[in-house]
């Protein structure tokens, strides 16, 4: 009886040695599967961090001189700047377009004559609207004028 009772012990062992076996291999292959999904996605966030950071780059290097047709305010700045500097409003837009080439920068669109006459009458009018606002709005006003001094010039009367 003892070697039977040996015998069918080390049966059991031996099924237990053999789910043992096959655990070990199912873990083993769930492991190597879990690297190289790992692998895997490193490897995915890499190529996604590079193709975000292209076109951010290419984004950086290009600059639209218009939205939706409507000049931004960075042109209409730099339109400003430009104008009270002493550049000719027909020089403008070749001026933009040559500062930002060579930055490194592409430009897309043109800016006309007219269209830098309508920008600065418009940034005229949003003055005065804006100084009519702040005169209404302020407690009190003082103006100067002195009865001696005439805004004629000499000889011209």
């Amino acid at each position: 009886m003892s070697m039977a009772r040996w015998t069918s012990q080390l049966e059991k062992t031996h099924a237990k040695l053999a789910g043992s076996t096959s655990d070990l291999k199912t873990l083993r292959n769930k492991a190597s599967k879990l690297r190289k999904a790992v692998k895997h996605g490193k490897e995915q966030k890499e190529q996604a961090m590079a193709s975000v950071r292209k076109k951010i780059l290419d984004q950086q290097s290009v600059h639209h001189l218009m939205q939706k047709g409507v000049f931004t305010e960075e042109t209409r700045n730099v339109v400003c700047l430009l104008v009270k500097a002493g550049c000719s409003r027909n020089l403008i837009g070749q001026v933009i377009s040559t500062v930002l080439k060579s930055a490194g920068i592409t430009a897309v669109g043109n800016i006309s004559r007219t269209s830098i006459s309508r920008i600065l009458r418009e940034g005229y009018f949003a003055a005065q609207i804006q100084l009519g606002y702040e005169m209404k709005n302020a407690e009190s006003i003082s103006t100067f004028h002195s009865p001696t001094y005439s805004y004629r010039t000499p000889g011209l009367q």
